[in-house]
C-alpha cells in the first residue's frame, strides 16, 4: 500500500519525490507514468550511504516537476551543498507540500549538522535518530510517525517538527481518512502498526516495542518487517537487547545491555488511545 501515491492521486499532495535503485528505474518510471503523472529524473544520482540512487520527481505538470528538479540540483544527498541550500530546501518543501514549520526545523538541523544533537556535540549519529530526539513529545501522534518509512509504513514523507505538530497531523489525517474510505482494513492495519512505541538507536536501528501499563518497561520488542517478511539485521539485534529495559519520562531507554552514549530513545506513539485519536 503506497500512501504517498494515494495522496498524490487524490490531490492531497502536489508532487512526490522517489529514490529508486538504478536497475529498477525503467519499471518504476513506467508505473508512475501509467497513473497519469509527469515524471522527471534528476540529472545526477543521490548517494545514500554506500548506495547510488536515482531520484524521480513526480507531479501533475512538467513545470512543477522541473521546478522540483531545479530546486534539488546542488543539494542532492551525497553531492555537496550549494551556497543557497536553505532556499533550495525551502522550495523543495513547498513544492512537495510539506508544512513550513517542519521544513524550518529541518533547516535548523541542517545548519548544525543533521548527524549531531548539538552544534558542538559529537557527529556521526543517524539522521532519523537526531530528528526523533528533536521532535519528541510525551504523547506522540501515530499519524505523523516517520520511523517506519524503511518498511513503507507511513502517512507522511517528511520529518515533523514535533510529533504533535498540528499542521503535520492535519495532512496525515487527510491521508488516513482517504485510505480508510477506500480500504478500511488496510487503514486499520497501518494505524495499528504506526501506533506502536518505537525505540531508535544512535546508529538508526529501531525496534517496535510493547510497554507495560505504566509505559515504563519494555515487555516485548521486535524488528519492523518489510513486505517480504525480512528485517534489517541491525533492527533485530537492537530488539534482542531491549526486553526488560526501562523507558524514562523523557523517552530515554536504559538497560544493562545498553551502555553506549548517546542513549537509545523511545517515541511512544501508542500512549494515547486509538479511539480518542482516530474516531
Amino acid at each position: 500500500m503506497d500512501a504517498e501515491w494515494i495522496a498524490f492521486s487524490a490531490g492531497l499532495k502536489p508532487a512526490i519525490r522517489r529514490t529508486v535503485d538504478p536497475a529498477e528505474l525503467p519499471r518504476v518510471e513506467a508505473q508512475l507514468r501509467s497513473g497519469g503523472a509527469v515524471v522527471l529524473r534528476a540529472r545526477e544520482t543521490a548517494r545514500l550511504g554506500a548506495r547510488e540512487q536515482a531520484v524521480l520527481y513526480v507531479a501533475r505538470s512538467a513545470e512543477h516537476a522541473e521546478a522540483l528538479r531545479e530546486a534539488e540540483e546542488g543539494v542532492l544527498p551525497g553531492r555537496g551543498s550549494a551556497a543557497d541550500a536553505p532556499e533550495r530546501h525551502r522550495a523543495i518543501g513547498r513544492l512537495l507540500g510539506f508544512p513550513s514549520c517542519c521544513v524550518e526545523a529541518f533547516l535548523v538541523r541542517l545548519h548544525r549538522g543533521v548527524d549531531r544533537l548539538e552544534a558542538d556535540g559529537p557527529g556521526g549519529l543517524a539522521e532519523d535518530y537526531v530528528a526523533a530526539r528533536c521532535a519528541w513529545v510525551p504523547a506522540a501522534d501515530a499519524r505523523v510517525n516517520p520511523l517506519l518509512m524503511p518498511v513503507r509504513a507511513q502517512l507522511i514523507s517528511f520529518y515533523p517538527c514535533r510529533y504533535d505538530c498540528a499542521e503535520a497531523v492535519g495532512l496525515a489525517e487527510a491521508v488516513r481518512a482517504l485510505i480508510a474510505a477506500r480500504q478500511p482494513k488496510t487503514a486499520a492495519s497501518l494505524m495499528g502498526l504506526l501506533s506502536r512505541p518505537v525505540a531508535v538507536a544512535p546508529d538508526g536501528a529501531r525496534s517496535l516495542l510493547e510497554l507495560d501499563d505504566a509505559r515504563a518497561e519494555v515487555l516485548r520488542a521486535a524488528a519492523p518487517r518489510r513486505s517480504d517478511g525480512a528485517s534489517d539485521p541491525r533492527d533485530a539485534a537492537l530488539a534482542e537487547r531491549l526486553v526488560g529495559a526501562r523507558v524514562g519520562a523523557d523517552g530515554e531507554v536504559t538497560a544493562a545491555t545498553l551502555t553506549a552514549a548517546p542513549k537509545v530513545w523511545c517515541v511512544d506513539f501508542g500512549g494515547v488511545s486509538l479511539q480518542a485519536r482516530f474516531s
